[in-house]
């Protein structure tokens, strides 16, 4: 669901699709900002826990600091912390591309994802 392809210079570095409802948008930028930015590994990318506003509330994937969920609650965030992955996070199965042009793929363990490479 809701196929995203990004390109550098015109050319394709990513590609990645999420079930999840609402969580897509948050489920997809994550992984986008976690492999691009951030330049994780893609399937580090993919399993680095999540975050998703919504209905006023932060739902925070475990896996974050204690003092920075506690700093968003001081800020009055309503915060609710799941204790592991979860596959209400979506389901972001990707395909990248490294810098030195090896393509990789991650399956989403939020959702049973799996990667085949063909040759």
């Amino acid at each position: 669901m809701a196929p995203t392809v990004v390109l550098k210079n015109d050319e394709p570095v990513l590609a990645v699709g999420s079930g999840g409802a609402n969580r897509i948008r948050s489920a997809i930028l994550q992984v986008f900002l976690n492999y691009t930015d951030f330049h994780l590994h893609l399937k580090d990318a993919v399993e680095a826990p999540r975050i998703h506003f919504e209905n006023n509330a932060l739902q925070i994937e475990a896996g974050y600091a204690p003092l920075t969920v506690e700093q968003l609650r001081g800020w009055g965030y309503d915060v609710n912390i799941w204790p592991s992955r979860h596959m209400f996070f979506g389901g972001a199965h990707s395909v990248g591309r490294s810098p030195s042009g090896e393509f990789e793929g991650a399956g989403d363990s939020r959702r049973a994802g799996a990667v085949v490479q063909v040759a």
